[in-house]
């Protein structure tokens, strides 16, 4: 039920929980004080709170995804499990933007309306605070996360095209630079405190920057998609036989490819690469474990070469 009396302040102040800064909430406990921004205030945050219940459930299956991915690829592709799992959950967020949109007209026209089936969430204190709780660490973690990122483009900016440490990857221009350079920081950061500044690259992977790096790296990350072919480039694809024509650093001592499949020519890339240590994938392989591979063992890796280089 609308009602033209509410003041746009409260009007407006409705709208900002929906935004997400009910948090504020807990700092200015008066903002719930009146019956209108109590009722919104409650609506959102269990719109929140679906919303976090939606996020846990995507995690959890990108894990198990993944172990299908890595460990049982015939049920991953003869079920298209992927598909039909990831397109239930876009469903599923989408179907929540609809109720969020519809918060937000409520909160905007003065109306006290409950949404439908939000009623007996919304009267649960516990979720109001958790749901507070969890935006204000989110919102912590994302304004520690800007001085990371940037120090990250500090230690490896775009701009830098030559050093010991080569870091290339591919992302159809779905993801800012930033996204990367926080993927990276522990590699970045391990690799300049090692080879010095300005040692590390991180650039994009085509043929340009592929002839750069095994031209004079030490170290090459790799990561782009990949089939039987080989590494995906954005135009075509890179086998080990297009790297005989390229000049090899002969101090070359650790390639890392991340693309499904492309460890079939694994014997090529071994060639070409030699005497460097190479890992490759002759399966399909999972963005987490890449990840994973990156923060927790990319560091130690660099620091082994780098002390093996200077015995």
């Amino acid at each position: 039920m609308s009602n033209s009396s509410t003041s746009w302040q409260l009007r407006l102040r409705a709208t900002a929980f929906y935004l997400g800064l009910q948090p504020i909430v807990l700092l200015v406990p008066q903002w719930r004080n009146d019956p209108f921004s109590r009722h919104h205030f409650r609506q959102a945050a269990a719109l929140f709170a679906v919303f976090v219940i939606l996020t846990a459930l995507f995690l959890v299956t990108a894990i198990a995804l993944s172990y299908l991915l890595i460990h049982h690829r015939g049920i991953y592709e003869d079920f298209q499990v992927e598909r039909y799992t990831l397109g239930s959950l876009r469903k599923l967020y989408l179907a929540w933007a609809v109720f969020w949109v519809f918060g937000l007209g409520l909160g905007l026209a003065g109306s006290q309306r409950d949404m439908p089936l939000l009623p007996r969430l919304s009267n649960r204190p516990a979720l109001w605070k958790g749901s507070s709780a969890i935006l204000l660490v989110g919102y912590g973690t994302l304004l520690a996360l800007i001085p990371v990122a940037r120090h990250g483009e500090m230690l490896a900016p775009a701009s830098n095209t030559s050093g010991a440490v080569h870091v290339l990857f591919e992302d159809n221009d779905a993801f800012p630079r930033w996204f990367f350079q926080l993927a990276f920081y522990p590699l970045t950061r391990r690799g300049t405190t090692l080879w010095g500044d300005g040692s590390v690259v991180i650039q994009k992977f085509d043929r340009d920057s592929v002839r750069r790096a095994v031209a004079e790296a030490e170290f090459i990350y790799m990561g782009t998609h990949g089939t039987t072919k080989g590494l995906m480039l954005p135009d075509g694809w890179l086998a080990p036989s297009d790297l005989a024509s390229m000049d090899i650093n002969p101090a070359l001592q650790f390639v890392y490819l991340s693309g499904c499949d492309s460890g079939q020519q694994r014997n090529g890339w071994l060639e070409v690469f030699a005497p460097a240590e190479v890992i490759t994938y002759d399966r399909l392989s999972a963005v987490l474990e890449h990840a994973w591979w990156l923060w927790f063992r990319a560091p130690d890796v660099l620091s082994r070469l780098h002390e093996e280089s200077n015995s």
